[in-house]
């Protein structure tokens, strides 16, 4: 029987753009403007640099399932071009991240979903990809439904991205429920249904464009989140 739902963020209870860009492209960018707007000598060529290194970076935490923060990740890029790691870089981020929020990005039928599956006494959580944890507490509260989540697990806080099967195991610990009664709902087929299926946990692919799964290893494929809560009670146990 399932009891709990699990949930990516990004694109599949959020569409926030230019956050996902921040995280994944522009934060060193954006950091050394920061550092240039004090005074600091940033060169195109650094600027370049911290660019390639910071999508190395990332290809590397993809492919290795180890996660960072982005702090951590800011100061490797910066050591590495040859810039000054300031004091504050933890609040630059933070105010980075803060300046990108953009309220009312909710995927189409979300609070309605949410609120439904709380109502029934589900347990929610959601495994997310992201160097910032509290972006997606700031969304949540901002719609009204931070309180219908038991759990959120962000990769730079746990220490492993979905590539990892611990991501999904640190939830499963985190909000002390077994992998059989447990379904994650998420859009990316490798990330949100292969990494699922890795952990142990049945998988719904949610494709709003109504694609055909690449394979077979997802339990059910949704084209909206308002198909979600009548397609929990009929599934088996």
């Amino acid at each position: 029987m399932i009891t709990t739902v699990l949930f990516d963020f990004y694109n599949t209870l959020y569409a926030a753009h230019v956050w996902f860009e921040l995280e994944v492209r522009e934060l060193p960018a954006q950091t050394l403007g920061v550092l240039a707007g004090r005074g600091g000598r940033v060169s195109p060529q650094q600027e370049a640099a911290a660019r390639d290194a910071w999508r190395t970076l990332r290809s590397e935490v993809e492919g290795r399932g180890h996660e960072i923060t982005a702090e951590d990740g800011l100061r490797r890029v910066l050591q590495e071009i040859g810039i000054a790691v300031p004091d504050d870089l933890p609040q630059i981020v933070a105010a980075l991240q803060r300046g990108v929020y953009v309220p009312d990005l909710e995927e189409p039928g979300m609070e309605a979903c949410i609120r439904a599956l709380h109502a029934r006494g589900y347990t929610l959580g959601i495994v997310s990809n992201a160097l910032s944890e509290d972006f997606l507490r700031w969304s949540l509260a901002d719609t009204g439904i931070l309180d219908c989540f038991s759990g959120i697990y962000a990769s730079a806080t746990v220490g492993y991205y979905k590539s990892s099967p611990k991501l999904y195991g640190a939830a499963l610990r985190g909000l002390r429920v077994s992998p059989q009664e447990t379904i994650h709902v998420g859009d990316s087929y490798r990330f949100d249904v292969l990494g699922a299926r890795r952990a142990g946990i049945r998988a719904v692919w949610y494709a709003p464009d109504g694609s055909t799964p690449p394979g077979p290893d997802a339990t059910a494929v949704i084209s909206s989140l308002a198909e979600l809560p009548p397609l929990l009670e009929r599934l088996p146990d």
